[in-house]
């Protein structure tokens, strides 16, 4: 949806990624486009850790969307801290455009996102933690 409202084109969807068919007015705009995905993963976790956010007993609802949001968050953490070393094709694609293009510090991508990791991992915790024992 992303490259359609940048590009005024649909992509082309391929069986492991999606390709614009058109070039990109700017850099912003194929950088918006490299992060939609993995920003609808994280609104999708978010949107989800709100609406649970005073109902425990759906705590469970966390599970996927956590997954999922800690894949694209590691997927994107591998790649900013194996770019220096060369080996930044074994993280998320989207990831090693993204770095190319934006000239980013890998380092400092990889904070923010460990960062992010961090607060993410901390709030589900909060959720799944074992009710302390009151023992005398």
């Amino acid at each position: 949806m992303a490259t359609r409202l940048l590009t005024g084109v649909w992509p082309e969807v391929g069986l492991w990624a999606v390709h614009p068919t058109s070039s990109f007015a700017s850099r912003l705009d194929a950088l918006l486009v490299l992060t939609a995905g993995d920003l609808a993963v994280l609104a999708w976790w978010a949107a989800i850790f709100v609406l649970i956010r005073h109902r425990p007993q759906w705590k469970w609802a966390l599970v996927g969307p956590s997954l999922m949001a800690m894949l694209v968050l590691v997927s994107w953490i591998a790649s900013a801290m194996l770019m220096p070393f060369g080996h930044v094709d074994l993280g998320a694609s989207d990831a090693a455009k993204f770095l190319a293009i934006s000239g980013v510090s890998p380092w400092l991508l990889a904070m923010i996102l460990c960062g992010i990791t961090g607060i993410a991992a901390a709030l589900v915790t909060r959720y799944f933690r074992l009710p302390s024992s009151t023992t005398v």
